[in-house]
């Protein structure tokens, strides 16, 4: 049996603590580099690639198709609603087709226009369409005589339409900052200009004086098949919607 004295003499050796382990140390530092190192390469090629989209854009380059835009795509899910219907009398007599060059722009000074700047350039076809209203011909507006000699005063030459053709219409060039989002409406404002212009040219060239012409003569033939002894048309030209 052991001296219970001795025993109160003998002194427990303190234990020393754990050290950490070294090897997950490590292996938490390999991982943070890891992803690190993989979000690097990953934010590099999205810039690659919205670089090479953009100059490919420039120059018409679309390698391997990877960082090309995707395609519009038009859904048409919704019924159409019929607002309103007419009957019409029209008679149209003239038609021009004209091509108007359209430049618009967003600009400032030259560090504006490097960094925000958005310029487009439209090619624009377009159509205008005038003629006479013979719904808006009164009684008073035809007198019979008494030698049966006929007389009828038309409504004045009018524009009925002017419009783009969406066919032929494309847009030639566009010029963006390089930090420019693009004007979402700069293109509408550019179309809307373009009507206007090619509204303004018609009217120019004399588009409602030949529509009353045009109008003249063909209602002299057709009424001079009537029985009557005489016709006179009498058909004065509108003004211009781009000139009131």
């Amino acid at each position: 049996m052991a001296d219970p004295a001795r025993q109160h003499h003998i002194q427990t050796a303190p234990v020393a603590p754990a050290a950490p382990a070294r090897g997950g140390i490590v292996s938490t530092s390999c991982v943070t580099l890891l992803i690190a190192a993989l979000l690097s390469v990953l934010l590099f090629v999205l810039l690659a690639g919205v670089a090479i989209g953009r100059i490919g854009s420039w120059f018409d380059l679309n390698p391997l198709g990877l960082f090309a835009e995707p395609d519009t795509q038009i859904h048409d899910r919704q019924p159409a609603v019929v607002l309103q219907m007419q009957s019409l009398a029209r008679l149209e007599t003239m038609n021009y087709t004209i091509e108007k060059v359209i430049e618009a722009e967003k600009s400032g000074n030259v560090f504006q226009d490097l960094l925000f700047g958005d310029r487009i350039l439209l090619i624009a076809h377009g159509n205008v369409i005038a003629g006479v209203d013979l719904s808006a011909l009164d009684d008073e507006d035809v007198e019979v005589n008494d030698d049966d000699a006929l007389t009828v005063t038309l409504p004045p030459s009018e524009i009925f339409v002017a419009t783009l053709n969406n066919e032929e219409t494309r847009v030639y060039d566009r010029d963006q900052g390089l930090l420019s989002r693009g004007d979402a409406q700069l293109e509408t404002r550019a179309r809307q200009a373009a009507v206007a212009a090619i509204l303004q040219a018609a009217c120019d060239q004399g588009i409602l004086e030949q529509a009353a012409a045009e109008a003249k003569t063909q209602l002299t033939a057709l009424l001079g098949l009537l029985e009557f002894s005489a016709v006179t048309v009498i058909a004065p030209a509108g003004v211009c919607p781009a000139q009131e």
